[in-house]
């Protein structure tokens, strides 16, 4: 779909179910609400919108009932950007259709989508701040072990999107308190980081952490 008539897509799709969520009386009875919504996302990732298309997937799941196709290119396109989770989440809806749907609707054979779950399963599960490239001054040593050992899931039940996480490439820690209980750790979204860190706003985020008695935990997350 070309550029100009894809906005004027989005603005229509916005907009017609903005109305109709305001008021659900005007829809007709033979006319399907979520295959308007399957367009929207549709739209959503060919834009590379990824973070509307989640929350419109998040919103209205019967999207991929409609069109596991789309779930399926969706999760994929997710993968390959990095975004293992967000991925898997939606690889995982695609996959809880029936089989003789999937047979019917998805373009891809069911033995290559199951190859890709696994694929995005490997990268999503147990994935560590470890795994990041980490930059510190010789002052901040040592690093508490519980803070490189930390998993991702730790951050994301305190509120940090996954897709930030999985946009994150390395983790500099910028300021340690002087007892060595709170940690503050900026992530960016390129293994070296050292070209921007001077401007404003260049990290993905900054989170504090506080360190007692070997055990870390997160303290403040802010994005």
């Amino acid at each position: 779909m070309a550029l100009q008539n894809r906005a004027m897509g989005r603005v229509f799709y916005e907009e017609g179910l903005r109305s109709l969520d305001a008021n659900p009386g005007l829809l007709a009875a033979d006319i399907n609400p979520h295959l308007a919504r399957r367009n929207l996302c549709a739209i959503f990732i060919e834009d590379n919108d990824f973070d509307s298309a989640l929350k419109l997937l998040s919103s209205a799941p019967q999207v991929i009932e409609l069109d596991p196709n789309l779930g399926a290119i969706f999760s994929y396109k997710l993968y390959e950007q990095g975004a293992y989770r967000p991925a898997l989440a939606v690889m995982e809806r695609v996959l809880q259709q029936p089989l003789s749907v999937l047979s019917e609707k998805v373009q891809v054979p069911l033995s290559s989508l199951q190859a890709l779950y696994s694929a995005i399963r490997a990268k999503a599960s147990g994935k560590r701040l470890r795994d990041l490239k980490w930059y510190w001054s010789p002052e901040a040593e040592p690093v508490p072990e519980g803070l490189l050992s930390m998993e991702y899931e730790a951050l994301t039940k305190q509120g940090l999107a996954a897709r930030v996480l999985d946009l994150a490439r390395s983790a500099v820690i910028m300021q340690v308190s002087k007892d060595r209980k709170m940690w503050v750790v900026f992530f960016y979204d390129r293994e070296d980081p050292t070209s921007i860190m001077e401007r404003d706003n260049s990290e993905l985020c900054y989170v504090s952490f506080h360190h007692r008695d070997g055990s870390v935990q997160v303290s403040d997350v802010h994005c």
